[in-house]
């Protein structure tokens, strides 16, 4: 019974201690992809200057900018950013 009991524990205490912080989103109109391990974001998307793109075909030398909304995972020091380490 000693050893059913330390067992549970040590799956408990293992699990607990896991970051599970995956995130994965996809935009059916633009195909965008994002895969997240450790870190996570509410919403990804893709802006040309001020304006959101919901088109999946882009003029060679455009500028695109990748967005991200509300970040999880990162630490600020000073004035960077860093990923979180666990």
């Amino acid at each position: 019974m000693k050893t059913k009991t330390f067992a549970i524990a040590i799956l408990l205490f293992t699990f607990y201690s896991c970051d599970f912080r995956k995130s994965v989103n996809k935009d059916l109109v633009t195909g965008l992809v994002t895969k997240g391990d450790g870190l996570s974001s509410e919403e990804v998307y893709l802006t040309s200057g001020e304006e959101k793109i919901n088109r999946n075909t882009f003029t060679y030398g455009e500028k695109i900018y990748l967005n991200f909304e509300n970040v999880e995972g990162l630490k600020k020091v000073d004035e960077a950013v860093f990923p979180g380490l666990q």
